[in-house]
Parts: C-alpha cells; sequence; structure tokens
C-alpha cells in the first residue's frame, strides 16, 4: 500500500486560528477565558495580532461593551486585570453610565 504524500499535511504549515464569530482577538480570549493566549498577543512577535491587540483592548463592540468591561460582567478577574495591566480604559463608562472601574472593584 503506497500513500499520497501531497495529501499529507506538511508539518510546517500552521494552523490558521479561527475566532468566534462576532469578536477579535482580545473579546474572543475573554468569551473563551483565554488570558495565556491575550497573554501571547501582546508579547510573542511572531503573533499574527501583536500589532493591532492594543489597540483593540479599547474598542467596543456593537453592544457597546468594551473588553473590560465583558470581561468584569462575565467575572472573568485574570483577564480584567491582564486588560488594565496593558492598559484599558478604567475610568469609561458603559452605555448605562456605570463606570467600568465600579465593575472591576466588585469582582
Amino acid at each position: 500500500m503506497t500513500t499520497d504524500v501531497a495529501s499529507q499535511p506538511e508539518e510546517s504549515e500552521e494552523q490558521v486560528e479561527v475566532l468566534l464569530p462576532d469578536t477579535n482577538i482580545v473579546t474572543h480570549c475573554i468569551l473563551k477565558n483565554d488570558v495565556e493566549r491575550l497573554r501571547k498577543s501582546f508579547e510573542e512577535d511572531e503573533d499574527p495580532y501583536k500589532e493591532i491587540v492594543a489597540d483593540l483592548i479599547n474598542t467596543r463592540g456593537r453592544d457597546g461593551k468594551s473588553p473590560l468591561d465583558l470581561a468584569s460582567t462575565l467575572g472573568r478577574v485574570e483577564l480584567a486585570r491582564e486588560l488594565i495591566v496593558r492598559g484599558a480604559e478604567v475610568n469609561s463608562t458603559n452605555l448605562k453610565g456605570i463606570y467600568i472601574f465600579i465593575i472591576v472593584m466588585n469582582l
């Protein structure tokens, strides 16, 4: 029996990361509760999101929530801390006028 080498995936091929629908790398990590992946996107030079991740940490979704608001609402304490360390805006308000800092402090 012979094996068709052309049909075998090459070991050097990288798998393409698929994000959850309607997310970016930051909100994807929050929803998946994956703080290590978020750190990797900031720290690893070869990460495909390294160039844009800093701009995404304060980008609000269609619902008006910032990533910090989302992490806090879901009780993702470690991710909320990581976002703050990376420069997430803590003095902004959500659509209801509640300061994100107040939500974070209640975690």
